[in-house]
């Protein structure tokens, strides 16, 4: 069942994930998004995008292995998307553009 997001709002939502070696110092989120059968890059904000900047409960990079984190991942559902299901695929990369935790969800975009 997907999430329900409305269009004109931020959508909010804790990624929890866990560190893959030691050290990571930087994670960038590169998001995809595939609706009506079409994948296309879904760009964030630098502030969105930015991982180490929306760690919750104190935990701050550099990040090591096994450390447990949450990403506070919101983004703005701008009112000109079409009202349809989403899949959305959340990849997140460290400094060598290497994936370190990937999370797919569906959601419906509907209005207020």
């Amino acid at each position: 069942m997907p999430c329900n997001v409305v269009k004109g709002s931020t959508a909010v939502m804790k990624v929890h994930f866990v560190g893959t070696r030691d050290n990571i110092r930087s994670i960038n989120g590169v998001v995809h998004a595939t609706a009506l059968g079409l994948t296309v890059p879904y760009p964030l904000p630098d502030d969105v995008a930015d991982v180490c900047r929306n760690l919750l409960h104190g935990a701050l990079c550099p990040i090591d292995e096994s450390e447990d984190v949450v990403y506070n991942f919101n983004f703005y559902v701008d009112t000109s998307y079409p009202e349809v299901s989403v899949k959305v695929e959340l990849d997140l990369v460290d400094e060598n553009k290497e994936s370190i935790a990937c999370f797919v969800t569906d959601i419906k975009v509907q209005r207020a």
